[in-house]
C-alpha cells in the first residue's frame, strides 16, 4: 500500500467517524470510481 493510499484511507475513515458521531450513515465501495463516500 502506497503512502497516498494510506492517507486516503485515513481521511475517509475520519469523515466516516465525524458523520457517525452526528447520526449519519455512510457507505463506500472499492474501487470507488470517483465517489469515495456516500453519506445518508
Amino acid at each position: 500500500m502506497t503512502e497516498e493510499h494510506i492517507k486516503e484511507a485515513l481521511s475517509i475513515r475520519y469523515i466516516e467517524l465525524i458523520a457517525a458521531f452526528n447520526g449519519y450513515k455512510t457507505s463506500s465501495t472499492s474501487p470507488d470510481y470517483g465517489t469515495d463516500l456516500d453519506i445518508k
